[in-house]
């Protein structure tokens, strides 16, 4: 398990556009991704519960993944929120 915590680096934050896609992306690998925010804990592959997040610019949030390919994922969810 790798655990994580990323500033989002996106002006918009996590908008609708944003949220759509950093599900996309977490759902194309196989390992469980787990998103903490303060006592909310969501499953970063369900739309609703990222948007519940809203996370702007600058928040922090804490991603734990497990799995088989958890450092790819994990470099690729940093590289999309950094960027």
């Amino acid at each position: 398990m790798l655990i994580r915590e990323i500033t989002i680096k996106k002006p918009e934050g996590l908008n609708a556009l944003n949220a759509a896609m950093l599900v996309q992306l977490a759902c194309n690998y196989s390992s469980s991704v787990m998103i903490r925010r303060s006592s909310v804990f969501i499953n970063a592959k369900s739309m609703m519960g990222v948007l519940s997040l809203g996370a702007a610019m600058n928040t922090v949030l804490t991603f734990e993944v497990d799995g088989a390919d958890e450092r790819k994922a994990m470099r690729a969810i940093d590289e999309f929120l950094s960027a």
